[in-house]
């Protein structure tokens, strides 16, 4: 963000900090709260709400990628943010239904686990890549088309929630007794 909207590392620590941060725990309690109401009706929306948060926050991702000042930016990265924070919540509450009792303790380090190493560790990875291939002919614009080149990989996380849906209309939850 310092070369390509000129921001200071003041800025980014000040503003991007907090509003990352706070955009992120709403779309947590969003994707719990709207998830826990839905699922009153059917158990498919655990996987249908982060499904439809995800697809959202692609528009967004764009034009935070694309504003002209960090401002602007920032404001449609939270919106990118809150969106794409929804699918935790009911991701751990269909382990935690799902997974047999004795071993959903277990099921929920995996998931936590595998969600780390493939978001934390492979995500960055990509970007970076990307980033430095672009950087020879685009220069500082190398970064916003590494962050566009994420855009097409939220269709794998889409496509893991739908196929949660068809997997939830198939079974039945876990039995709560131990």
């Amino acid at each position: 963000m310092m070369r390509v909207k000129g921001m200071t590392l003041l800025q980014i620590s000040a503003w991007y900090s907090v509003a990352f941060g706070l955009s992120s725990g709403v779309g947590l309690w969003l994707g719990g709260a709207f998830s826990d109401r839905l699922a009153r009706r059917t158990p498919l929306a655990y996987a249908v709400v982060p499904a439809i948060s995800l697809t959202i926050a692609v528009p967004f991702v764009v034009l935070a990628v694309l504003a002209s000042n960090w401002q602007v930016s920032l404001l449609f990265w939270m919106v990118a943010l809150c969106m794409s924070g929804t699918f935790l919540a009911p991701a751990i509450a269909v382990v935690q239904t799902y997974a047999p009792a004795r071993q959903a303790t277990v099921f929920g380090s995996i998931y936590l686990l595998a969600n780390n190493l493939v978001g934390v560790g492979l995500g960055p990875l990509y970007f970076g890549t990307v980033s430095d291939t672009f950087k020879a002919s685009m220069g500082e614009a190398a970064l916003s088309y590494g962050m566009l080149a994420m855009i097409p990989l939220i269709v794998v996380p889409c496509t893991g929630e739908l196929m949660i849906a068809r997997a939830i209309s198939r079974h039945r939850p876990a039995s709560s007794g131990a």
